[in-house]
């Protein structure tokens, strides 16, 4: 890069050691087998929960949300944050929510989905 430009310039490594709230600890190598990878797979709550602030739904707040409703203050057991959050009801992430809005909303099931350490 530096040649291109030209101007000096020197890199001998380069090494990312996390990335939000995820570490260097929670990633995998590139060589891992299926198998490895899949054991180190974090459950789509558990990785919400550790990027996101968490808003409890309670009353109509998760069937509201479920079907891209805009939330109402009684909807939840406390003010909204300001920006994305985790929106759970009880052990089930519901949505992702940012203000009073449906960002992405995860269906009435427990949710199976997951997000891969890296």
């Amino acid at each position: 890069l530096g040649a291109a430009l030209g101007v000096p310039a020197h890199l001998s490594e380069l090494r990312r050691t996390g990335a939000g709230a995820f570490s260097l600890a929670d990633a995998a190598p590139l060589d891992a087998t299926r198998d490895a990878l899949r054991a180190r797979l974090v459950p789509v709550l558990e990785a919400a929960r550790r990027a996101l602030p968490v808003v409890q739904l309670v009353g109509e707040g998760p069937q509201r949300a479920r079907v891209g409703k805009t939330l109402r203050p009684e909807d939840t057991t406390a003010p909204l944050p300001v920006g994305p959050a985790a929106w759970v009801d009880g052990e089930t992430l519901v949505a992702i929510g940012d203000g009073e809005r449906v960002l992405r909303g995860f269906g009435s099931g427990p949710v199976a989905a997951t997000v891969e350490r890296r």
